[in-house]
């Protein structure tokens, strides 16, 4: 959504509550950490990955390899991480997987919603964890 200040807000955006796997079971909430996990034969993306941090040495999860955080600081460098699976190599490539995370959850909302814009709006908060935020807009 592009809104230039001084003009009237559109009257349908709002945010999207997202499910998130976690192993305790689906969180649901507006913001979804750009961190993702491979565990298990699984890919967790947003909070079920953060989750996991909590307990590194007990799920085997070693950043770079199987655990991709803060990778967006590295969009548009030459790192590579040549531990991980095929698919996770990259920034580009975690950062791919983040934003396809959201752009399916989105998809779940409805069926006008082909016809809508997304946005992601990230920041860094204060313990230095990227977040974002899918919001959508509809015409």
């Amino acid at each position: 959504m592009v809104w230039p200040p001084g003009e009237p807000l559109p009257d349908r955006v709002h945010c999207l509550e997202i499910d998130q796997p976690t192993r305790d079971g689906t969180y649901t909430g507006y913001l979804v950490p750009s961190v993702i996990a491979v565990h298990g034969g699984k890919v967790m993306v947003g909070e079920g990955a953060k989750r996991l941090c909590a307990d590194i040495a007990k799920y085997k999860l070693q950043q770079n390899r199987n655990l991709f955080c803060e990778c967006k600081n590295d969009i548009g460098t030459n790192i590579t991480y040549h531990k991980a699976p095929e698919g996770f190599r990259s920034p580009a490539e975690i950062g791919g997987k983040v934003l396809g995370f959201l752009y399916e959850s989105a998809r779940e909302f409805g069926p006008d919603l082909p016809n809508c814009r997304y946005t992601i709006l990230c920041w860094l908060t204060k313990v230095r964890i990227w977040t974002a935020t899918l919001l959508n807009s509809c015409d």
